[in-house]
């Protein structure tokens, strides 16, 4: 414990309360005063272990952190780091196979394989090279068994079963139920411990996609270009996550195993938990099964000289075909310097810095461009690496507008920081917010899990972590004039991204892989082990919502309905006033009319008095037109709840208009508009909702812009007028009593005698008898494909005993790492990163479900993973094993599952709106343990089975080959974006 206390001494903290207790060995390490109650212990062989208890659920969040990330990747084989984390879910030599003596030869030739493959140039040559690695890897998956670690998380009831990486860490990530720790950490020591590379060339394959993915990510390649000109020695400036398009095709699994025997290693690796749990037993059966993984003493670490000071400015282009932008950064020392023992406050002044400039309502670059309207937006970030710290700027240009002019704007900014121009009280609105955001961090079992990672990756003691306030509520505006001052100066670097054909990317061709065997029907003797171990805990009982004890309905005002719920955890409200109807029904104005009551005053305040009177407050307002719903509301701070009440009734009923504001908020909606049309994601989304809906859908039903250059401030204060006209419901869940809450809404929002709303729309999912396949163009090297199948008005009925069925099968059969669509085309055949299926059930009275499967993959191989897809509907395998483990998952997902706060407000309100019986869950969870392996079969014939889709396709036409499309799918209706946008 010597290094911990030594950055004790040298920090010299002011708050005495936060004093460390260490002694003895294996003792918890605590700060007096911790809202986390977080312990640390550190076992002999160096593996941290943080522990925070969190009550509310009966489930554990967990994270197995590794400080080890793309920085630490050997420069001849960049993204390794990222497969290494892809590996770990392959198996052991325990698990995974089902003879590791007879496959370690196979795997073993593979590996020298794949080393001759590295070094050839020859394309034959590789071609030939790659058929005999593909011939191997066929007969050793004859041992190997597909997703068994999978099976073995959801046979336990976890959730969330994945991994990330970035340039300092890879984590591994499981939320499990509170009764399956031993379970979870036989598995997990295992796995850590005793690595076996296989399914490796298919796997690479999937990670390939990830690449292709990421090429198509204009947003990405600015921060890497950013970050490549601002270091010349760390590999923050040198590498990617993903790595090169090269290096990924070229891997080598010796590099990889030495990876992973460095980094891999209990001195290098903290186990982070918090939920329900006991502490001491945790810790015990923490050391029963990771108390023997040795330790490395010689870690290599990546070592790097110090980044020479940026002496000039440095600019550079990236081309993409989404909307342009400027990005701008300039780089700072990490919290703690590099020797691990000097302070470097420059994160914590970045904070408030940023805050100053941007927080979503009272900042700098709030007030001056973003309400305004000066540029189409505008944002400050501060990136916190482990290694060194970047605060950014971001601004997008409004119509007409060049970059350089939108740049010369948040660099006005920058200026006014430099010149102390702004309110000294912006930095105790700045506290109270963060009071406010840590209160929502602190009652969330997730984020304590996090904040514990974070602190392990970047070395950070935990008193620095929950000392942060303390820290924060120092730091003055001279401090931060003078932070800007000395650092934000010109040697900045500066990326502007162009629209225009991307620069670098390789053509890719589709590698002849021999579809791999998965062995469904097998299972090591390490999984029937676990599935004994799992069921030996005991068993967590369902606890289902009694509407009637959990929450209180009563009415309000002019007989509207009151939704009451207290907070008995903490000093946070949320009000929420809620109209049962949407933007689709007669609402189409009232989402731009939100847009522009963001931006006005009232008529006693301007509109930036208003935004700082709330902020001041630490309470947000919220305003959201969505399709079948609209909510308007506040929340934030209890004993600021009537102040920021009386504030928020104002605006919307007495809202001061700006006719020239209003004038050039219409362009930038426009310019909004037409940005997202060449915008990767919205393009996904607009052709998803087209092979669903048809040209008339949810996402086309905007006003165009001719009908929005007509809107007037009468049109659109008019619309929110008008929408307060109507019965709404007002939703409370906070610390007052409930007629404390109710006299104090009655005080502020005032209503006469409200009207009906109209009737809500229901939108009808287009027939798909007559399969058609709609294409939609978009430049990127990766297709995705949405094929929907509808299903007959009263083909599925909303019942809870059919609901259990359905969702039995799409967990089976398409949802999910364990599911036979995964396992198929991704896992067996290396034909996509990601491939699903699943049934979209009514979340409205009157809705009819649709089928959809999603496979997002490269443009060469979209036809190889449509006839896949169809060969397992055609005949879904089936395994008693596979789905037990899915029913298993199910049911343990279900008896912990509990509705806490103002979760149970909106469970009742969702069964409600779909017109089923308040015990829903209940019947749910009862039918779902009768259900069987027949029942799912049976459902595959008479449902899903022979069925005709709909096929949506965003896809480069140039590259993919239309006519090898089969007849049977329908025939190609080539779309424009004008078609699928609506405008």
């Amino acid at each position: 414990m010597k290094l911990f206390n030594k950055f004790f001494t040298i920090l010299a903290f002011t708050i005495l309360s936060a004093m460390i207790m260490t002694s003895c060995k294996n003792s918890a390490e605590v700060v007096k005063g911790d809202p986390t109650n977080t312990q640390i212990y550190t076992l002999d062989n160096g593996l941290k272990v943080y522990l925070s208890v969190d009550k509310k659920e009966p489930r554990i969040q967990t994270y197995v952190a590794v400080r080890v990330g793309s920085k630490d990747d050997p420069h001849e084989t960049t993204g390794l780091s990222h497969y290494l984390e892809h590996l770990l879910f392959k198996g052991t030599e325990s698990y995974g196979t089902v003879n590791y003596e007879a496959e370690k030869p196979l795997l073993d030739q593979i590996e020298t394989e794949f080393e001759k493959y590295r070094t050839m140039t020859d394309p034959e040559e590789r071609k030939r090279q790659y058929a005999i690695i593909d011939s191997i890897s066929y007969a050793a998956s004859e041992y190997f068994i597909g997703n068994e670690y999978d099976k073995i998380m959801a046979s336990m009831g976890a959730s969330g079963s994945n991994a990330f990486t970035s340039f300092d860490m890879t984590v591994y990530t499981e939320d499990i139920p509170s009764n399956q720790v031993e379970a979870w950490a036989k598995v997990q020591s295992d796995r850590f411990k005793n690595l076996v590379i296989r399914g490796f060339h298919t796997e690479l394959e999937a990670v390939y996609e990830e690449c292709n993915l990421g090429l198509s990510d204009d947003g990405g390649n600015a921060l890497d270009t950013l970050l490549f000109a601002m270091f010349d020695k760390h590999p923050y400036g040198e590498q990617t996550t993903i790595g090169t398009q090269e290096h990924l095709k070229n891997p080598s699994i010796i590099n990889i195993k030495n990876h992973y025997n460095n980094f891999y290693v209990p001195n290098n690796v903290a186990i982070c938990m918090a939920g329900d749990f006991n502490p001491k037993e945790v810790l015990a059966i923490i050391k029963k099964y990771f108390g023997d993984w040795k330790r490395n003493d010689n870690i290599k670490t990546l070592q790097f000289e110090d980044e020479e000071p940026i002496t000039q400015h440095i600019e550079k282009v990236v081309y993409g075909q989404e909307a342009p932008f400027i990005e701008i950064g300039w780089r700072f020392a990490a919290p703690y310097k590099y020797n691990r023992n000097e302070l470097d406050n420059s994160a914590d002044t970045l904070f408030l810095l940023n805050k100053v400039l941007f927080n979503g309502k009272a900042g700098l670059l709030d007030k001056e461009l973003n309400r305004p309207n000066k540029v189409l937006g505008a944002y400050s970030f501060a990136y916190n690496l482990s290694d060194y710290s970047i605060f950014l700027l971001q601004v997008e240009p409004k119509d007409g507008q060049s970059l350089e002019e939108a740049k010369s704007l948040v660099m006005e900014q920058i200026e006014r920081v430099k010149n102390g121009d702004f309110d000294q009280s912006i930095l105790t609105s700045i506290m109270n917010n963060y009071k406010r955001d840590q209160m929502r961090r602190y009652d969330s079992y997730q984020s304590k899990a996090a904040m514990q990672y974070n602190a392990f990756i970047k070395q950070l003691p935990w008193e620095y972590i929950v000392g942060e306030e303390e820290r924060l509520s120092k730091i003055t505006k001279d401090d931060i004039v003078a932070f800007a001052s000395r650092h934000l100066n010109d040697n900045y670097v500066q990326v502007s991204k162009l629209q225009g054909p991307q620069q670098g990317v390789a053509k890719l061709e589709k590698p002849a892989i021999t579809s791999i065997r998965t062995n469904r029907d097998t299972s090591s003797v390490f999984l029937r082990d676990m599935e004994k171990l799992i069921a030996s805990a005991k068993k967590i009982e369902p606890v289902f919502v009694d509407f009637d004890k959990e929450l209180t309905i009563s009415t309000i005002g002019s007989n509207q309905e009151y939704y009451y719920k207290k907070n008995e955890d903490n000093e946070l409200f949320n009000l929420t006033f809620r109209f049962a109807n949407g933007s689709n029904d007669d609402f189409a104005k009232l989402p731009y009319a939100f847009s522009y009551l963001y931006s006005l005053g009232t008529d006693s305040l301007t509109s930036d008095q208003f935004n700082d009177e709330f902020y001041s407050l630490a309470c947000n307002y919220s305003l959201s037109a969505g399709d079948n719903q609209v909510t308007m509301g506040i929340n934030g701070i209890a004993s600021s709840m009537e102040d920021a009440l009386k504030l928020f009734e104002s605006l919307v009923a007495n809202p001061s208009p700006n006719e020239e504001l209003l004038s050039t908020l219409k362009l930038n909606w426009i310019r909004s508009m037409l940005n997202d049309k060449d915008n990767k994601s919205s393009n996904e989304r607009a052709i998803n909702m087209y092979a669903i809906y048809g040209p008339d859908n949810p996402f086309t039903r905007v006003l165009k812009p001719v009908e929005i250059m007509a809107l007037t401030s009468d049109d659109l204060i008019n619309e929110v007028k008008k929408l307060l006209s109507y019965e709404h419901s007002v939703i409370y869940y906070g610390p007052l009593s409930e007629q404390d809450s109710k006299s104090l809404i009655e005080k502020y929002h005032k209503s006469g005698e409200l009207q009906k709303l109209p009737p809500t729309k229901v939108w009808k999912a287009m027939s798909s008898q007559t399969p058609t396949i709609y294409l939609a163009p978009y430049k990127a090297n990766q297709i995705n494909m949405y094929r929907i199948s509808v299903y007959d008005n009263g083909e599925q009925v909303t019942t809870p005993e059919n609901d259990a069925l359905v969702r039995l099968y799409d967990s089976y059969f398409g949802s999910g790492m364990s599911s036979i669509v995964f396992q198929d085309i991704r896992e067996a055949k290396g034909l996509a990163y990601h491939a699903s299926a699943n049934t979209t059930l009514p979340s409205l009275s009157g809705e009819i479900p649709y089928y959809t499967a999603r496979v997002y993959t490269q443009n060469d191989k979209m036809i190889d993973a449509m006839k896949a897809f169809d060969e397992i509907l055609d005949q879904m395998p089936q395994n008693d094993r596979s789905f037990g483990v899915t029913k298993d998952n199910l049911l343990q997902n279900y008896a912990t599952l509990r509705y806490n706060g103002e979760n149970v407000i909106w469970k009742y309100i969702s069964l409600k709106n779909r017109g089923v019986e308040l015990d829903y869950d209940k019947t749910f969870y009862e039918t779902l343990q009768k259900l069987t392996l027949q029942d799912i079969v049976k459902y595959q014939n008479e449902k899903i089975k022979g069925r005709s889709f709909n096929t949506g396709l965003l896809a480069n036409p140039a590259e993919i080959d239309i006519d090898g499309i089969d007849k049977s799918y329908g025939p190609v209706k080539k779309l424009t974006r004008e078609e699928i946008f609506g405008y």
